[in-house]
């Protein structure tokens, strides 16, 4: 089965510009983009052709410190499903960072959807305790419901492995496999999640109550 998203940090495309090569892939639609302010950075989000799916404008968002690009698939039997592909800037400002996450994520939450935020944050789960700012931000993230699918190094050097790509999801109720990808397109793992999706909408359970 094809893979439905594929979603790429640091795709080295500065803002307002347009791809200049071919960059279209067999069985995709053209890639929803946001381009960077700066020389570096920029976020892409491929989708299978035959899904229903509409760019969430409202939540993109391009900033000196980060990227964001948003997509939502449309379910005739399901919830939708939110998509995102993030990348902050490793000197980028963590506050303004996490102000938007807060924003965005209080916005999703009132929509009730299935939701997946991914990217490459250059924020290194594994210093948690030890930094305050990083420990914000996954504080943040939990307490809107969502849990890192990714719990392993996903930058590895032979002097350090860090921990800053990751598969952040609120949904809980279909068994989902994830992890890293052991081969090294770049000096980051690739990572992945391939989720079990019960497509039928359940009936609403009739409750009777004595009157």
């Amino acid at each position: 089965r094809e893979i439905d998203l594929i979603c790429i940090s640091e795709i080295n495309l500065k803002e307002n510009n347009k791809f200049s090569l071919n960059i279209s892939i067999d069985g995709y639609m053209e890639p929803f983009f946001q381009g960077s302010k700066t020389a570096r950075g920029g976020v892409a989000i491929y989708v299978r052709s035959d899904l229903n799916v509409l760019e969430r404008k409202d939540l993109n968002c391009i900033d000196p410190s980060f990227e964001a690009i948003w997509i939502e698939i449309k379910n005739k039997t399901s919830k939708n499903v939110l998509c995102s592909c993030i990348y902050r800037h490793p000197c980028g400002d963590i506050d303004t960072f996490n102000n938007y996450i807060t924003k965005a994520l209080n916005k999703i939450n009132k929509e009730n959807k299935t939701c997946y935020v991914t990217g490459d944050f250059n924020i290194d789960l594994l210093k948690y305790e030890a930094i305050n700012k990083y420990s914000v931000f996954l504080n943040t993230v939990t307490s809107f419901g969502y849990l890192p699918h990714i719990l392993q190094p996903t930058r590895i050097s032979e002097y350090s492995s860090t921990l800053i790509d990751n598969i952040f999801g609120n949904n809980f109720s279909d068994d989902a496999l994830s992890g890293n990808i052991l081969l090294k397109f770049a000096d980051h793992l690739t990572q992945f999640i391939t989720v079990k999706k019960d497509n039928t909408r359940k009936k609403p359970k009739e409750i009777y109550t004595r009157d």
